[in-house]
């Protein structure tokens, strides 16, 4: 288990960012819904990098999760959405917080995991592994952010040595 203690630069969002999961891993827990982290959060986890901002957590689980998971709060008016349909991605805020559901079978296809621990809070993540594949592939096709995915890179690839 990859034990993380310290917070990243942001630190007081991302105390309420982990409130905000806490109330959506609920309700998944309750759908049978098993959510595996990737993307910032993940890379924080590795990396320990407190000049970091993590902003949002992003997660994956299948497509059908997606939908019941958005119906559900659909329903119960909980939280507000948003639902990507190019993507498939089912975006769910809470004012300036923001929690991301990505569909497993676009992104991932030899699901490797680790286990962390982010401040008590048990959280299953991609591997160290994969987490490198995907901020390669960013790094070479984004459009937005390719420098910060290389970056991110350079430093996920001396970790794994």
């Amino acid at each position: 288990m990859i034990e993380v203690k310290n917070y990243p630069k942001n630190k007081n969002h991302i105390i309420a960012l982990f409130d905000f999961y806490k109330k959506i891993n609920e309700i998944c827990l309750s759908l049978n819904i098993k959510p595996i982290c990737w993307g910032s959060l993940i890379y924080f986890g590795y990396s320990k990098d407190l000049s970091y901002e993590v902003h949002d957590i992003d997660l994956i689980i299948p497509l059908e999760d997606i939908l019941k998971l958005k119906k559900y709060i659909e329903e119960n008016k909980l939280f507000e959405i948003e639902f990507i349909e190019g993507w498939n991605s089912l975006q769910i805020y809470n004012n300036d917080l923001l929690i991301e559901f990505d569909p497993i079978e676009k992104y991932i296809e030899n699901l490797q995991t680790d286990e962390f621990n982010f401040y008590g809070i048990k959280i299953k993540g991609i591997s160290l592994q994969l987490l490198i594949e995907k901020y390669k592939f960013a790094s070479e096709v984004s459009e937005d952010k390719p420098k910060e995915h290389k970056r991110k890179l350079e430093i996920l690839q001396r970790i794994s040595k």
